[in-house]
């Protein structure tokens, strides 16, 4: 009779392993996705039923294992030391089958990363090859013309798949770049509202001085900024009046053209004030 528990707990171990009370179904996606979170989730599960084996303590490694982990887990053949409960295999597979939602956290105390001091350099050094503004053509490598990391509008319209792609070291392409200190910072970054951003502001194109004139000063005032220096620019949109996503000589002998020999008028916002920002606009008081 004394070994009845242990012939009891080698058949309970048998049936787990074997897939006869581990194995289940996996819960699909509910229709509009799920609460869970790798914050208040995946990360714990991991910790509890992995990391002694295979310290899978970060969202990239989950990933890039996502299909194999879910697999063996709903099969009982992991972990091999416990049979994790029906509920949480469950949760597991809805979180998986939901592709893995993840919020990403902002420090307690908020943090000190800004677009100046880290997230700009970044953006630049590590997508800029094909999301640049400048970058035209096959040079793009297939990034679409909206998707420009030097515009203010499309960092904010863009910013979670930017936090998705990094963590699932889709970005860079063939690269990859996570984990590491660098992407953890662009992280925080995006996680605390991205800091020191510029804001989007109402502007008029070709009112290159703000002065809420649009004459021959503004040609001269993107003259000035190109070649001399003495004309600061408080609203680069507004200063890029053929709308190319560049303020550059074009700007001002567009403009002469349009006021002095009936050439094209400057794309919108022109007529009325708008918004559609590519370049940031500091400053302007003409609207």
């Amino acid at each position: 009779m004394r070994l009845l528990p242990h012939l009891m707990g080698l058949l309970l171990l048998f049936l787990s392993r074997g897939g006869l009370l581990a194995a289940r179904d996996p819960i699909p996606c509910p229709s509009g996705s799920t609460a869970l979170r790798w914050e208040t989730f995946g990360e714990t599960f991991f910790f509890r039923y992995c990391n002694r084996c295979h310290g899978w303590n970060n969202y990239t490694d989950v990933w890039t294992r996502k299909d194999l982990i879910l697999e063996q887990v709903v099969a009982g053949n992991m972990p091999p030391f416990e049979t994790v409960p029906p509920e949480e295999i469950d949760r597991l597979s809805e979180w998986m089958r939901c592709d893995l939602p993840v919020d990403g956290s902002c420090p307690t105390a908020g943090s000190e990363v800004t677009h100046d001091n880290f997230a700009a350099k970044f953006l630049e050094v590590h997508c800029g090859s094909c999301h640049w503004k400048s970058r035209e053509g096959e040079a793009r490598q297939g990034a679409p013309l909206d998707q420009n990391w030097d515009d203010p509008a499309a960092l904010r319209a863009y910013a979670l798949p930017i936090r998705d792609t990094l963590l699932r070291n889709q970005m860079p392409p063939d690269l990859g770049l996570s984990p590491s200190p660098d992407v953890d910072r662009l992280l925080e970054w995006i996680a605390c509202g991205l800091a020191g951003l510029p804001e989007k502001r109402f502007y008029r194109r070709g009112d290159a001085n703000s002065d809420g004139f649009r004459d021959i000063t503004d040609a001269v005032t993107v003259l000035l900024y190109l070649f001399e220096g003495t004309a600061p620019l408080r609203c680069f949109d507004a200063a890029d009046i053929d709308g190319s996503g560049k303020v550059e000589v074009t700007d001002a002998v567009n403009w002469l053209n349009f006021l002095f020999l009936g050439g094209t008028a400057p794309p919108e916002p022109f007529r009325d004030c708008g918004d559609l920002g590519r370049l940031g606009c500091e400053q302007f008081s003409g609207c």
